[in-house]
């Protein structure tokens, strides 16, 4: 149960990465006539922004890590 959350902590990992750069240039496509800008760092995030961004998917990666640490194989020697 401990590597399925790993796993599941991994991919969400990775799916925050991808979804914090596809809001991003999201933002820049529609938010600049120019097309000439740059992804905002994390601690530059508005109130909104931060916590759509970082806050909600960071939750959610912690916690399946947090629940991996949480299952403790079980004892067969008894």
């Amino acid at each position: 149960m401990r590597v399925v959350f790993i796993i599941l902590g991994c991919i969400s990992l990775v799916a925050w990465f991808l979804w914090y750069q596809f809001v991003s240039s999201m933002a820049c496509a529609f938010g600049s006539v120019s097309g000439n800008c740059t992804m905002r760092a994390p601690w530059d995030l508005n109130n909104e922004d931060f916590s759509f961004m970082v806050l909600i998917p960071g939750g959610i990666t912690l916690a399946f890590f947090v629940i991996a640490l949480a299952a403790k194989p079980r004892n067969t020697d008894e």
